[in-house]
């Protein structure tokens, strides 16, 4: 009886742990994917507000990398859908296809963010969140803010706790902006980042100079502002044996 009792705990142990090695490497396949997609040219798109990670953060010529985030609909089967919803759903396809042919635009974002409210009150599909790497090109003035105040120690080493006054003045001159102010010295990989983008006034420099203040795009980032950080998973402290 024991021994049938440890054989199907076994099995069972198996089956757990095919299972998690079988979602270990969808979701693997899932990241390759993603890094795989070529990066978008933010000169392709519309001026507008793009939101993701912060990839690699502006260089001397201005260049940096946002994984951009937005939501994708998985469509559910069109035997159980509406004439309505089947015409929603195929919205949603061809703006998806759109996108994964690296042309989605802003304005296709928003097309899918409304298209996403319609899927919700008229339950046509699941709503996903996707990921596209996205090259954009920073102003020469670009402007970087920071929602939360930087982080500073007391000479006991805790954290320091800001007056109403210091904190008023550390948002700068510029109030009409939002949190406080920052500099690219600021901005790390990792972060979540909101990205103002606006199209370029003519530029006329040289092609082989490439440096931050004579960059040559249709479009540019005027303001870039740090939404914050995802926390790092805490790594568990085995337990010792007794």
């Amino acid at each position: 009886m024991l021994s049938r009792s440890l054989f199907g705990c076994l099995i069972l142990l198996l089956a757990v742990a095919a299972t998690c090695a079988a979602d270990k490497k969808k979701k693997k396949n899932a990241a390759k994917a993603t890094a795989d997609r070529p990066a978008v040219d933010s000169d392709k798109l519309r001026p507008g507000v793009f939101t993701g990670k912060l990839v690699s953060p502006p260089g001397t010529d201005g260049e940096f990398s946002v994984e951009v985030m937005y939501n994708v609909i998985e469509p559910k089967a069109q035997a159980k859908l509406s004439a309505g919803q089947v015409k929603i759903q195929r919205q949603v396809m061809a703006v998806q296809k759109k996108a994964a042919r690296g042309k989605v635009t802003a304005a296709d974002m928003n097309r899918l963010q409304r298209l996403q409210a319609q899927v919700q009150r008229n339950a046509a599909g699941q709503v996903k969140t996707a990921s596209q790497r996205v090259d954009f090109h920073a102003a020469r003035d670009v402007k970087v803010r920071l929602m939360e105040p930087p982080q500073q120690f007391t000479e006991k080493g805790d954290i320091k706790k800001f007056t109403t006054a210091e904190l008023e003045k550390m948002k700068g001159k510029e109030r009409n902006l939002p949190g406080f102010e920052g500099s690219l010295a600021d901005l790390r990989a990792g972060q979540i980042v909101r990205v103002s983008q606006t199209a370029a006034a003519g530029a006329t420099a040289p092609k082989d100079d490439l440096s931050i203040e004579n960059s040559n795009h249709r479009s540019r980032v005027t303001l870039i502002v740090v939404l914050g950080t995802p926390a790092e998973p805490t790594a568990k402290t085995p337990r010792k044996s007794k």
